[in-house]
Formats: C-alpha cells, sequence, structure tokens
C-alpha cells in the first residue's frame, strides 16, 4: 500500500493508506479520504460525555432526608449538630454531583440549605426522568451472565482491544504479532 498525502490531525506525523481508509500508527486512529477522524483507539472522544450511572429513586430523595435531619436534629438537639449535618450535606452535594454529572448547588446547600437541597434533589429527579425516557445514556453495571466453560472449567468471556493491520487495513486484536487476515508481521 502507498503513503497518504494526509498529515495525522492529532500528531502530524505521516500516515498510509489501507483497504479501510488512512491510518495512523503513531496515533492509532483511522482516517477518512478527507483527512477527518473515523476511529480511535487510544482514547474516547472528549466531546462525549460519560454516561452517568442509573439514579435511583432512594438518590433523589436523599437530599430532602437530609434537610429534614437538619431541621429536627438541629431543633432537638441545638445548632452544633445542626451545623455538623449542613457541612456533611455540603460535601454530600458535592460528590455526588460529580458522581451524576449534574450541576452542584453545594455553596448554594451550604449558604441556604433550604433551598440548595431540594433544588440538588430536583437535578437528580430530572436526570432519573431523562434516563427512564432514555433521553440520556446510562452506565449499566454488567449482569452476571453465565460464562462459557470448557471441559468442566469456566472460561472468562473477555473482549480483546483491536487495531489496524498496517498492510491490508483489516481489523485484528492488539497483541497480535501476525495480521490474521494477509499474515504481515506486525511488530
Amino acid at each position: 500500500m502507498s503513503s497518504s498525502q494526509f498529515k495525522c490531525p492529532k500528531c502530524g506525523g505521516p500516515t498510509k493508506e489501507v483497504a479501510a481508509g488512512t491510518y495512523c500508527y503513531k496515533c492509532d486512529i483511522l482516517l477518512d479520504a478527507t483527512g477527518q477522524e473515523i476511529v480511535s483507539k487510544v482514547e474516547p472522544r472528549a466531546s462525549e460525555k460519560p454516561p452517568a450511572p442509573p439514579v435511583g429513586e432512594g438518590a433523589v430523595w436523599t437530599p430532602i432526608v437530609f434537610l429534614g435531619l437538619m431541621i429536627l436534629l438541629g431543633w432537638v438537639f441545638g445548632w452544633v449538630l445542626g451545623l455538623v449535618l449542613l457541612l456533611a450535606a455540603t460535601l454530600y452535594v458535592h460528590y455526588d454531583a460529580k458522581k451524576y454529572g449534574v450541576e452542584s448547588h453545594a455553596w448554594l446547600t451550604l449558604l441556604f440549605a433550604i433551598i440548595g437541597l431540594p433544588l440538588h434533589a430536583n437535578e437528580l429527579h430530572k436526570l432519573r426522568k431523562a434516563q427512564q425516557t432514555g433521553q440520556v445514556r446510562t452506565l449499566v453495571e454488567p449482569t452476571a451472565k453465565p460464562q462459557p466453560s470448557v471441559n468442566g472449567r469456566q472460561v472468562a468471556d473477555v473482549v480483546k482491544p483491536t487495531k489496524f493491520c498496517r498492510e491490508c487495513g483489516a481489523k485484528i486484536p492488539r497483541d497480535s504479532t501476525y495480521c490474521e487476515e494477509c499474515g504481515a508481521r506486525l511488530a
């Protein structure tokens, strides 16, 4: 195969034409005929937001429970316990917002807990509804599926990362030394 007229958009290095398009071996990306990236094996796209974990009903109600406990225990046992719960609620809102990828109302919670905690609960409620209707991708925990067995022993179902052959452009396992399609040596 011949060298390509494109320089890699990431590293500026030379590329090579393969059957699937134009390939940069240094960055491990495949380019189309215009030089735009088709497939990247090194890193996920920065513009793509990672999916949030599923928001349960309990996660939505936890900020409201925090608010109720702050009011009740602060009133019954004094302002010191209420202040400790306020700080705990602020930290909870901060880390919970990071976990689910929603707007953090931590400072508002610290200054005005009666406003910040319900706002955080509302953000989680909106995310939960968007996840239920399919408007937002959800990180789904893998379910335990039966593993295939060979001679009575369990075999892990492992999907290996892939790369492209330098000669023919075929998609092959990343740890391969030879191409499975054309037999070219890759290392």
